[in-house]
């Protein structure tokens, strides 16, 4: 074999290697290997306002808000291409550590998205943490009994 033909089967199998690293997803270049929900908006999308009514604060309070923080995108906006088809405002895209878990096409209502939250979030492998109630200094029952006030 000529040192050319050598060189050339060696750059070859270099190439062949390289292709089958794993590659950073568009979506992970793009969050940098954040947990978020990419809300996908539209100016005029009423539906879009109606989940800011209802759901915005509570959502940016919550365990869930916590786990994934909001990111706001214009449905168009070139960058979004990295989340593949859009179509529908609002769009949820859960995108976890760089790579999508799922998505939520649409805004039925308070009580529809908090259960599609719940269902895409577990199956992303989020569990909330439980509530505590905070310990209570005194129960009732062992309270002092009363004593009459002295006359």
């Amino acid at each position: 074999m000529t040192l050319s033909k050598l060189v050339s089967a060696l750059a070859l199998c270099f190439a062949l290697g390289l292709s089958l690293l794993p590659r950073a997803s568009a979506a992970d270049e793009m969050f940098g290997g954040r947990t978020v929900l990419v809300m996908v908006d539209d100016a005029g999308c009423i539906y879009c306002a109606k989940w800011e009514r209802e759901v915005r604060t509570g959502y940016e309070a919550s365990a869930e808000g916590r786990f994934a923080p909001l990111e706001k995108w214009r449905i168009g906006s070139g960058e979004l291409s990295a989340l593949g088809r859009l179509s529908y405002t609002p769009t949820f895209v859960l995108v976890v550590r760089g790579q999508e878990a799922g998505r939520i096409i649409g805004y039925a209502g308070a009580d529809f998205f908090w259960a599609e939250i719940d269902r895409l979030y577990a199956k992303a492998g989020f569990r909330p943490e439980p509530v505590v109630a905070p310990p209570v200094e005194r129960r009732a029952d062992a309270m002092p009994p009363k004593t009459e006030p002295i006359r």
